[in-house]
């Protein structure tokens, strides 16, 4: 089961079993608090060896719901506003990690506002980590997909954790890609070449969609 642990300012933290907040969480989320309103918060984590020692940072990126929907990106502690605590009670998943990927989703599929703290707000162990089942991210998913009425699948990928969200359209919408640049150029196997303009032709080559325009900032070499 998921642990919780009452802040002194209010909110409250959602953590892995054997996960501890640091020393300045409470403090930092309290400032978050202050100065970026949020229903949820989340930021980088630590693993640590069996004498404390920290052997890997997480650097998390920012909220992303498409991120979301492919992995569990945040994959560290998430501290709740009070009032969304119960929300806890709906969760289906059944193992830790589950259960918290499925709270991050459910967090999106209420439209709440979620922001990142860019600090370190939690450890845990190494020992004993262990990824997403692949299995159970995609039952998360795809839950996810059905309450969202998103008509979509879900597949499996290589990568522990993660998978690929494949969207059914309807219709072929035309997809603008902008790609701002300085048009940044470099000696690749002897030649002079504007990286931005293979980066295009790579594109329109592959690409397999129907109805396709690129849209680059250009300057002068580009």
């Amino acid at each position: 089961m998921l642990q919780v642990h009452a802040l002194p300012s209010g909110p409250t933290a959602v953590l892995l079993p054997g996960e501890q907040l640091t020393r300045r969480a409470a403090d930092l989320i309290a400032v978050a608090a202050s100065t970026m309103p949020a229903d949820a918060w989340f930021g980088d984590h630590e693993l640590l060896d069996d004498h404390g020692a920290v052997v890997a940072r997480s650097y998390v990126p920012e909220w992303s719901p498409e991120h979301m929907r492919h992995t569990d990106a945040v994959n560290g502690a998430v501290v709740l506003r009070a009032e969304l605590v119960p929300m806890l009670a709906d969760l289906t998943s059944s193992s830790p990690r589950a259960r918290r990927h499925e709270l991050l989703l459910r967090l999106l599929e209420r439209g709440a506002a979620v922001r990142r703290v860019p600090e370190v707000l939690s450890r845990r162990p190494a020992a004993g980590e262990v990824p997403l089942d692949a299995a159970e991210v995609l039952q998360v998913v795809a839950d996810h997909l059905q309450r969202s009425i998103i008509d979509a699948t879900a597949e499996p990928l290589p990568w522990p954790g993660a998978v690929r969200v494949h969207r059914r359209l309807g219709a072929t919408p035309r997809v603008s890609v902008i790609v701002p640049t300085r048009g940044g150029t470099g000696r690749v196997w002897g030649r002079t070449r504007t990286f931005v303009v293979h980066a295009v032709q790579s594109l329109l080559e592959r690409s397999t969609y129907p109805d396709l325009e690129v849209v680059v900032v250009a300057d002068t070499s580009t």
